[in-house]
């Protein structure tokens, strides 16, 4: 078989798999795990809240975990990651609280352990807070990034 065809046609058929795979995605799934704008376009935590969970109440948990680092370089990004005891987690959102737009990240849970990992850049010394939501309700918990010039310096409360 001569290898130029052979190559083309599995090019050919990779594609018309993932073209097939794409329509199998109904429109009510799409609906349904879209997000809403407005989040990411709020200008407050207050307003992303209300746009993602419908209220802006969170209550403070301690069975929430947040690792972030104490100190950060402004030119870097930080890895912030979160995960919890939690039982049936819905979903997750991290604030930048000192941010044009503090929401910095959403994401939807289905069945799953509550644990979620990013990479995000912070401009600013600001209070990061995550938002889980639960099914008694939206739970947070929060801790501060401190940004120097080069990632070193001494934090004093």
């Amino acid at each position: 078989m001569d290898r130029r065809l052979f190559l083309g046609g599995s090019g050919v058929g990779t594609l018309l798999f993932f073209i097939g795979s794409n329509r199998l995605v109904t429109q009510t799934n799409a609906a349904a795990n879209s997000i809403p704008q407005a989040a990411f376009d709020a200008r407050s935590e207050a307003e992303a809240l209300v746009a993602l969970f419908g209220t802006e109440r969170s209550q403070p948990c301690d069975r929430i975990n947040l690792s972030v680092p104490f100190v950060t370089d402004a030119a870097l990004g930080v890895q912030i990651k979160i995960w919890s005891a939690i039982e049936s987690p819905r979903a997750i959102a991290i604030m930048i609280r000192n941010s044009e737009h503090p929401l910095a990240a959403f994401v939807r849970l289905k069945k799953a352990q509550c644990f979620f990992s990013t990479h995000l850049k912070v401009a600013n010394t600001t209070p990061v807070i995550a938002h889980v939501l639960t099914v008694d309700g939206l739970r947070s918990t929060s801790k501060t990034i401190k940004v120097t010039n080069g990632g070193y310096g001494i934090y004093a409360h």
